[in-house]
């Protein structure tokens, strides 16, 4: 916000009315015309830089209809609901609403140490894993196979070997976060 012109949803200088021909024609600030049972609104939205916080009244990005501060205490609340766990170790943790993994305690210091920040305020989530699935081979064929085909016997029987080995073996792809969240 710092340094540019705030141009406020509700103020005249976002959008303006003029009836052309019976018709009631909202142009935006930048230039734009609309028509219809939302042109005001949507010329507003075209023609404002921020806009006033549902909740609190600050002023905020017109994208968003909270403000940062409003948004932060949403996101805390629910952070806080989530059912508290104790992590043992056997599985990262994840930053709540962030892409920071962490696989033990020494990651989770030296991230803390470089960004000056307490493990306690990290809000961490226990990941759960995301195994390999078996592929419905018949499926990713059926457009490209004649109607009522079935695949050639070669592949089908690939295929069943390649199913056989990810439920044998239980291939871990990656780690998605839980709702299920630890103290440090």
């Amino acid at each position: 916000m710092k340094g540019e012109k705030i141009v406020l949803y509700d103020s005249p200088e976002a959008a303006s009315c003029e009836i052309m021909h019976d018709v009631p024609v909202w142009t935006s600030r930048t230039g734009f015309e609309f028509y219809g049972n939302d042109a005001e609104r949507l010329a507003r939205y075209e023609g404002c830089t921020h806009r006033k916080c549902e909740r609190c009244g600050k002023i905020t990005s017109r994208y968003y209809t909270l403000c940062d501060s409003c948004m932060k205490d949403d996101d805390d609340k629910k952070f806080s609901s989530f059912t508290v766990v104790e992590w043992k170790g056997n599985v990262p943790v994840c930053r709540y609403r962030d892409d920071v993994f962490f696989w033990d305690m020494d990651g989770i210091n030296n991230y803390c140490e470089d960004n000056d920040i307490k493990p306690s305020e990290l809000q961490l989530l226990i990941c759960e894993p995301v195994y390999a699935k078996e592929i419905d081979f018949e499926s990713c064929y059926e457009d490209d196979l004649p109607e009522d085909a079935e695949l050639p016997e070669d592949i089908a029987r690939q295929a069943e070997k390649y199913n056989s080995w990810i439920r044998e073996y239980h291939v871990i792809l990656s780690y998605r976060p839980t709702e299920k969240r630890i103290i440090l």
